[in-house]
C-alpha cells in the first residue's frame, strides 16, 4: 500500500491520440514519450476510472481537493528520477490546468521549464521516455487504474512508515505495483532481484511487516483481515505479493498520511522551502 500512496504523490502533490513510435498497448504512446528518459520511477493513474470506483467516497477530503485541481484531466504520467518529477496529463481541457504547460491539444505537462521544453520535444518527435521502465510497465498497466513501475535503486518524496515500508524493494533491480479499484483495491506488486538471495530476502521481509502491522492493528479486525489476506510467493529471483485492500483499511492508511502530510505542510511554512522529501502522499 505504500507504493500506491508513492504513486498518488507523484501524480497529485505537483500537479487527441497520435500514432507513435511504439506499438500501440495498455500505456498511451504519445503521452509516454514526455516522461522523462533518466527517470527511475515512473507512474500512470485513470483519473476518470478513480473518480468513478465506489471506494474513492472513503477517500478524505484532502483526495477529493487534489482530484478537483485536476479537474478535466483523464490521464496522467508520472516521472521522477530523485529531484525532477514531470507529469503528463492527458485529457478534455481547452487551456491548461493551473500550473501546467500546454504542448498540444488536450495534452499538458507540469515540470520545470526545461523539463516541459524537453517533453515537448519529445512529444513532437513521438520518441523518447524510459523505454525500460515502460516496458516493465506495460504488462501491469492493462486494467489498472493506478501502477507504478521502478528500479530497485530509486528513492521516493515519502518519509515516516512509508519509506521504511519500501526500503527492502532497494534490493529488487526492478519492481512494478498495480492497483485494481472498485468497492475494493486489488494490490499486485512484482520485484525482481538481481540473485535468489536477495529475493529471499524481499518475501521475508514482507513476510514479516505484514505480520508485524496485522498485530498492530488488532483492534480493527477489518484492518487485521485485510493484511492477511496478504500473500507473499517467490519463484526463484522473482517475488510476487497480492493484497485485497477493504475499505477500512484505505481509511485507516489515508487518514495516517493526511497527519503526515500535515506534518510535512507545518514543517515547510516554518523552513520557507519545499524539499522533494516532504512531499506526502496524502491523497490516496
Amino acid at each position: 500500500m505504500g507504493m500506491l500512496l508513492a504513486l498518488g504523490a507523484l501524480i497529485v502533490a505537483f500537479a487527441g491520440c497520435r500514432d507513435g513510435a511504439r506499438r500501440a498497448g495498455a500505456i498511451d504512446a504519445s503521452l509516454a514519450s514526455c516522461l522523462s528518459p533518466n527517470a527511475t520511477v515512473i507512474a500512470g493513474a485513470d483519473l476518470n476510472a478513480l473518480r468513478a470506483a465506489p471506494i474513492f467516497a472513503k477517500l478524505p477530503p484532502s483526495a477529493h481537493a487534489f482530484i478537483e485541481q485536476l479537474q478535466g484531466v483523464s490521464k496522467a504520467l508520472a516521472s521522477y528520477g530523485g529531484n525532477e518529477l514531470l507529469v503528463a496529463a492527458r485529457g478534455n481541457f481547452q487551456t491548461a490546468p493551473a500550473g501546467a504547460t500546454m504542448i498540444a491539444p488536450g495534452v499538458a505537462i507540469f515540470g520545470a521549464t526545461e523539463q516541459v521544453a524537453a517533453a515537448r520535444k519529445r512529444y513532437q518527435a513521438s520518441e523518447g521516455g524510459p523505454a525500460e521502465l515502460l516496458a516493465r510497465a506495460e504488462p501491469i498497466a492493462a486494467g489498472a487504474q493506478v501502477w507504478i513501475a521502478a528500479r530497485g535503486s530509486a528513492t521516493f518524496p515519502l518519509s515516516g512508515n512509508f519509506a521504511s515500508a519500501i526500503g527492502i524493494l532497494r534490493k529488487a533491480t526492478f519492481y512494478t505495483v498495480a492497483a485494481r479499484i472498485g468497492e475494493s483495491v486489488s494490490v499486485d506488486l512484482r520485484a525482481t532481484a538481481p540473485d535468489e538471495n536477495a529475493a529471499r530476502a524481499i518475501e521475508e521481509t514482507l513476510r514479516a511487516d505484514f505480520t508485524l502491522a496485522a498485530a498492530g492493528e488488532s483492534k480493527h479486525p477489518d484492518i487485521v483481515a485485510a493484511l492477511r489476506s496478504a500473500k507473499v510467493d517467490r519463484d526463484g529471483v522473482n517475488v510476487r505479493v497480492t493484497l485485497i485492500a477493504n475499505a477500512a483499511l484505505i481509511e485507516s492508511l489515508a487518514e495516517t498520511q493526511h497527519r503526515q502530510a500535515e506534518y510535512a505542510r507545518a514543517e515547510h511554512g516554518q523552513r520557507g522551502h519545499l524539499r522533494p522529501e516532504h512531499i506526502e502522499a496524502s491523497a490516496f
